[in-house]
């Protein structure tokens, strides 16, 4: 069921199927993982396929019990763009695998296809788990908009004193200027990309070096694309998509290339 900020996402449900049984679902959004997973089984007696929809964006799937058949449609869900000259665009990217045996055969038959020709390589070696560690800073219904230098620091001390230093410290949403108008922080306030000054006056650096210097990865969220028009953003206007039903949002012009360069530089000089 992917994710929706609960407990409960990413749970698998079990739909027994009969002939005229119909079943769709779709992603929220154009987030591929929100409220929806592009992955699935069909399982029938002694052998099944596994189905994932690869494309960063708007899917849909629905499955029709026909006879003794199933068919089965997926890809994007909708598409409402013009190509300029020279523009191409790829329809999503549909892997199918085969499987005998049971339920347990396809789950094994998915991983061994995953593991072998998917998941990225470090080094040539395969990737290994890692333990991910956060702190929000006080109040989690509402992302990062609490967090500081201070608390991050304090945070990372205190899970190292307990003997469960993390490989990875990952902040996330609302450490970037995200006030409204009655001064309250709101982390979905996107598009200045800074951190913020009354909270990280230093900038991220002294929470990078403590990271290091404990020998912990440190990962920061970014969603440059998405950009709150009402709070200050960094983009220059002309980098912008808008549209009509929307006055509060646009979305950063991937498909210009200085677009591209001038965001490249932008998370790279905030690493920096």
């Amino acid at each position: 069921n992917g994710d929706f900020y609960s407990p409960d996402g990413y749970q698998t449900t079990a739909l027994p199927m009969s002939s005229g049984d119909e079943y769709h679902t779709s992603c929220t959004g154009g987030r591929p993982s929100d409220g929806a997973f592009p992955y699935f089984r069909l399982t029938g007696e002694n052998h099944g396929y596994n189905l994932a929809i690869g494309w960063p964006g708007q899917w849909s799937a629905s499955f029709e019990a026909s006879g003794s058949g199933v068919r089965i449609k997926a890809g994007q869900e909708s598409f409402c763009a013009y190509l300029l000259p020279g523009e191409t665009v790829r329809s999503p990217r549909i892997t199918v695998t085969a499987f005998e045996g049971n339920n347990e055969r396809g789950i094994n038959a998915w991983r061994r296809f995953y593991l072998s020709h998917v998941l990225p390589r470090s080094g040539g070696e395969p990737l290994t788990a890692k333990n991910c560690a956060m702190f929000h800073g006080g109040d989690e219904s509402d992302e990062f908009v609490r967090a500081t230098e201070q608390n991050q620091i304090a945070a990372i001390d205190s899970f190292i004193s307990r003997g469960c230093k993390p490989d990875i410290w990952w902040i996330d949403a609302g450490w970037y200027p995200c006030k409204n108008e009655r001064g309250q922080n709101k982390w979905y306030r996107t598009g200045n990309w800074k951190p913020a000054p009354e909270r990280f006056p230093n900038g991220l650096g002294p929470v990078g070096r403590h990271c290091e210097q404990n020998g912990i990865d440190f990962l920061l969220w970014f969603e440059p694309e998405r950009i709150r028009l009402e709070g200050e953003h960094l983009a220059p206007d002309e980098y912008l998509i808008f549209t009509p039903e929307d006055k509060l949002h646009a979305l950063l012009w991937l498909g210009n290339s200085r677009a591209r360069n001038w965001l490249t530089e932008l998370v790279d000089g905030i690493i920096k």
